[in-house]
């Protein structure tokens, strides 16, 4: 990810004119960055709640690479949006921070209110040796510093790790609970598919944007699709007045129709403070969608139908 610096990005934000205000309606983001936080974002959980509530949003995932974000989301929702439908829902990365693969932290934080819980995302190995090598990614804050200890998904004989069979254990007994899959490795991420799907497990794994951090290749993306979990693409890589932009909707197009619109979830990952705000890049996702021949129907099961299956609400 990395700006364009011959855009002047503040005042294409400021000329975006919402218009899609039927297909956000019901909109369920799985996928937004909020304060408080590690890292700098654009607004807090309230903040981001309430706008999204302004435009008939059913739900919003809270994400933090480094802290359990339901407590924060249970107070937004019994006490600033208690009047509201738009629900803020909270989630967990399994980063060093929160104890890495750590099956109490798992079971704290759906006690918590937690329904999505991420596999290691700056803490996979994978992460940590794709900024090493380049890979742009936001820094911590205010200069805080917090040393990573890589994690692996998969043991010396390159199985899924027992730690993460324990996880799996837990979140079936919690349907409308969902493990992402993170940062890792696509091939460690797919022995922790393989080993869900086993389980049957299938509608409570999310495999996150496959394409960046990932790389995943065409055929293992056909194998997930072919054992039926959940495949997220989000906007923050393709919206065309998106900061982080890393190809555009026609790309976005041909993901999309390799991997199905029934087992497709579309959400935006923002909430990074220099990049645009959230429901206008959504809207702006669902209008480079339908340039590209989608229909309202397709669309609107990505961005709410699918997502309202996952988390059972």
């Amino acid at each position: 990810m990395g700006h364009d610096n011959s855009v002047n990005w503040e005042q294409l934000e400021k000329d975006y004119v919402i218009c899609h205000g039927d297909l956000l309606e019901g909109a369920v983001d799985m996928h937004l960055h909020v304060a408080p936080s590690l890292m700098y974002r654009k607004c807090d959980i309230a903040e981001l709640t309430l706008r999204c509530e302004q435009f008939g949003y059913k739900a919003v995932v809270h994400k933090d690479h480094h802290m359990m974000t339901g407590p924060g989301c249970k107070i937004v929702n019994d006490h600033i949006n208690k009047e509201g439908k738009c629900v803020a829902i909270g989630s967990v990365c399994l980063n060093n921070t929160n104890g890495g693969l750590n099956p109490y932290a798992v079971k704290s934080a759906i006690s918590a209110g937690c329904k999505v819980v991420w596999l290691p995302t700056v803490s996979a190995q994978n992460h940590i040796n794709a900024v090493l090598k380049g890979t742009s990614f936001p820094k911590l804050a205010n200069g805080i510093v917090i040393e990573e200890e890589a994690i692996k998904l998969v043991d010396k004989k390159g199985d899924c790790k027992q730690e993460i069979v324990d996880i799996l254990h837990i979140i079936k007994e919690h349907p409308g609970v969902v493990l992402a899959t993170g940062h890792g490795d696509c091939h460690e991420i797919n022995k922790v598919v393989e080993k869900a799907c086993e389980m049957d497990m299938q509608d409570q794994i999310m495999i996150d944007h496959p394409d960046f951090m990932l790389e995943t290749p065409d055929e293992l993306l056909k194998h997930w699709v072919d054992l039926g979990v959940w495949i997220e693409w989000v906007g923050t890589m393709f919206c065309g007045i998106s900061r982080h932009h890393m190809w555009d909707y026609a790309d976005m197009a041909e993901k999309i129709r390799k991997t199905g619109v029934d087992r497709t979830i579309i959400s935006t990952d923002f909430g990074q403070l220099d990049n645009v705000d959230p429901v206008k890049g959504l809207d702006n996702v669902i209008d480079g969608l339908l340039k590209e021949g989608f229909t309202k129907e397709e669309i609107k099961t990505m961005i709410s139908v699918n997502p309202s299956k996952v988390l059972g609400i």
